[in-house]
């Protein structure tokens, strides 16, 4: 098992395919959505390893 940044462009196409054709879908993975005025708060809870 290996850990590291993802290869985001080596399938982020793809994936957008996916999505935009209804054959993934990716909501699940998503706990949180927080609104544009909390993005800053949110990065900072993330980097801190928080939720």
């Amino acid at each position: 098992m290996g850990t590291g940044q993802a290869p985001v462009k080596r399938y982020d196409r793809a994936l957008r395919d996916l999505i935009a054709g209804g054959r993934a879908e990716p909501g699940f993975v998503v706990s949180y959505e927080p609104r544009l005025y909390e993005a800053a708060s949110a990065y900072e809870h993330f980097d801190n390893g928080r939720r």
